[in-house]
């Protein structure tokens, strides 16, 4: 059976005003065979999303980071 949960590595906004203050999940496994991975930006008080995957064996270990800069 496929679990109701999945992993994920997220930033969440300080101030708990999600979906407004944003989130930020850079390593989002919902795939139950764990082959591919997505990243997935929320932003403003109507939860827009952008939203892209890919194709990696989770199975295995990797190191997953995210770039936060003033401008992007």
């Amino acid at each position: 059976s496929v679990p109701a949960w999945h992993s994920v590595a997220l930033l969440w906004p300080d101030a708990e005003d999600w979906p407004a203050g944003g989130e930020i999940d850079f390593m989002e496994i919902s795939d139950p065979t764990r082959q591919s991975v997505e990243y997935n930006l929320h932003w403003s008080a109507s939860n827009h999303v952008e939203q892209h995957a890919t194709t990696v064996d989770a199975t295995a270990w990797h190191a997953w980071a995210v770039e936060w800069t003033p401008s992007s």
